[in-house]
């Protein structure tokens, strides 16, 4: 079991304080797209004019202001795992997130399995932001004192958009979240597998033979 608190709180900012501002009159721009006969014709000045039009309206004005504060996205987390039999275990997770009076739960499960001492899997299930088919997978690869993996939330719905359609834009629209996380992790200490004790050797049955002592 775990429980933990993240980011609770705010940051209060005091020293050197400025707020920029922009002249509503001027801040408009409307985009009319990329003239190719220009570009391809050398003019070079007219990327450069676009550039400067769009400086010119959104110039920002730089004043000083007093302290503020800004809220901090606080997170939490509720864990728990059970090991069904060795190497194999299953977890459940809940989190969630407050930000600017926003409420945002999740739950997810997971199947965890241990395929000796260098390679884990994972396979998960989340329901989040009322979506319900989001299926995550994960592996660890681990070699002495480092441990490398990746982890990801609605990956299988790419491969299955591909096989069923041909392409990736039923997966694109209908997707709400898409998280992908790598890393590499270093291992202080790493356990040394327990040594198998020999099993106490088993008594020998015989028959003791008693020789006469020699007489003096």
């Amino acid at each position: 079991m775990g429980a933990s608190a993240v980011d609770i709180g705010s940051i209060k900012w005091t020293n050197d304080t400025y707020g920029y501002t922009l002249d509503k009159s001027k801040a408009s721009y409307t985009f009319q797209g990329i003239d190719l006969n220009k570009i391809l014709q050398g003019n070079n000045n007219y990327i450069d004019a676009e550039v400067d039009t769009v400086k010119n309206r959104f110039t920002l004005t730089e004043k000083k202001i007093g302290s503020y504060s800004t809220p901090l996205p606080g997170k939490i987390y509720f864990s728990g795992n059970y090991e069904i039999r060795r190497n194999f275990t299953v977890g459940a997770l809940f989190f969630a997130e407050f930000f600017r009076e926003r409420f945002s739960p999740s739950v997810t499960t997971s199947v965890n399995k241990h395929f000796g001492r260098r390679f884990s899997g994972s396979v998960s299930y989340t329901v989040t932001n009322n979506s319900y088919n989001n299926i995550g997978t994960g592996m660890s690869l681990n070699g002495g004192h480092f441990q490398f993996y990746l982890v990801g939330d609605n990956l299988l719905g790419a491969p299955l958009a591909l096989a069923s359609g041909g392409n990736l834009n039923p997966y694109i629209n209908n997707s709400k979240f898409f998280t992908l996380r790598l890393g590499l992790n270093i291992v202080a200490q790493w356990d040394s597998p327990q040594e198998k004790q020999p099993h106490p050797k088993k008594r020998k049955r015989g028959v003791k033979i008693l020789l006469p002592e020699a007489k003096k």
